[in-house]
């Protein structure tokens, strides 16, 4: 007995399969692709972690912390977290009897986001550039620059752990995570309208796709001027866009640096601030749009005009709160150009920008190193003791 041949619906099922089973295909060998191309050309492992596992830790009175004892590598970053939660080398908690000991604070800008080998952040470059032009003094630099923090986290941070490891200076590199809570609806002083533990930012299997991010860049060069939107992850409003930052954010922010300051000072730290430096301008935008890429989902509340005078704004405050303490100011904003070469993106250094800064860095606070000990002049000898 003969089969009936397969119904119109059969063969059209049939079809479908196939194109389904050649389309995953398809798409598994240029994931696979693009994997292996990123492996043998800049080392990238073929499969990335997912930072909010593999980076961070829950604390009890912070958001996360950094995961102590841990090397970490993403697709463009890559170290190593000491034994006692800060990236770069073995510390010790005692401060060794006449080292001089300087606490480096921020977030990425500082951790040193995008940038692989810990050597090559502006912390590290800083302790070389410092050994170099004070051999007589032992100088430590430590980098406790953690990803995602503001100054809220960095009032809690320093006040609560790292002034426990007697710094003598705090470099304190902190400003543009504040943007983000700026124009956040419903602003709040302690930036819990913007701060959720409940909806921290997790990778999604779409994000960790090499093959998907190379579409999306791809998309971003043919728009770039094109504002992604961007939704309220408790409320999924669209996020309006501001032109400006607002005064309520600013008088915050200069409110948490102060303290800072303060919280230092009383532990006997002397204190510089750091303004940002940036390759936001619009020739760079039309020439580099690959720098700006993250921009619109960074800073969801801001245009590109508005991240400009947010960044302006902000120094502006940093350097009236420097005045205003007597504060040291390594004012990078003035002293490093917009130039696209030095930075992985709108914010981040490279290792190239990571050394520029560090200079800034060490010239504003050079000159509050103690002062070399002075050699006791050879005493005569008596003519009587000949």
């Amino acid at each position: 007995m003969s089969q009936a041949p397969p119904s119109r619906i059969q063969r059209a099922a049939a079809n479908l399969g196939l194109a389904v089973i050649s389309t995953a295909s398809l798409l598994g060998i240029l994931e696979g692709a693009a994997r292996l191309y990123d492996a043998a050309r800049g080392g990238v492992p073929l499969a990335l972690p997912d930072p909010m596992k593999e980076l961070y830790q829950t604390h009890p009175y912070l958001p996360v912390v950094l995961k102590p004892s841990t090397d970490y590598r993403d697709a463009d970053t890559s170290g190593r977290i000491n034994s006692l939660g800060m990236r770069g080398a073995e510390r010790e908690a005692r401060k060794p009897a006449g080292a001089y000991r300087i606490l480096c604070v921020g977030g990425s800008t500082t951790f040193g986001a995008g940038i692989a080998g810990d050597e090559n952040t502006y912390p590290a470059r800083l302790e070389r550039i410092l050994g170099a032009a004070r051999p007589d003094l032992p100088i430590e630099v430590w980098n406790a620059g953690v990803p995602g923090y503001t100054t809220a986290e960095n009032v809690i941070y320093l006040s609560l752990r790292l002034l426990s490891f007697e710094p003598d200076l705090v470099v304190i590199y902190d400003g543009y995570n504040d943007f983000k809570p700026n124009r956040y609806p419903g602003f709040r002083a302690d930036y819990a309208h913007w701060r959720d533990r409940e909806t921290s930012p997790q990778r999604s299997w779409l994000d960790r796709s090499r093959l998907y991010a190379r579409m999306r860049a791809l998309l971003g060069r043919a728009l770039p001027d094109a504002e992604a939107e961007v939704r309220d992850p408790r409320g999924g409003e669209k996020l309006h866009r501001f032109d400006t930052v607002g005064a309520e954010g600013l008088d915050v922010f200069g409110r948490n640096l102060r303290t800072m300051i303060a919280a230092a000072r009383s532990a006997g730290a002397d204190v510089a601030l750091a303004t940002y430096a940036h390759p936001c301008t619009q020739a760079n935008r039309e020439a580099h749009p690959d720098l700006f890429k993250y921009m619109p989902g960074y800073l969801p509340n801001l245009t590109f005009e508005g991240a400009i005078q947010a960044f302006d704004a902000y120094n502006e405050a940093i350097r009236d709160v420097a005045a205003g303490s007597r504060t040291l100011l390594a004012d990078a904003a003035r002293a490093i150009p917009a130039d696209a070469a030095l930075f992985v993106d709108h914010v981040h250094h490279n290792p190239q920008g990571a050394e520029a800064f560090a200079r800034v860095v060490a010239d504003a606070i050079l000159p509050a190193l103690p002062a070399p000990a002075r050699r006791e002049a050879a005493s005569p000898v008596s003519p009587a003791a000949n």
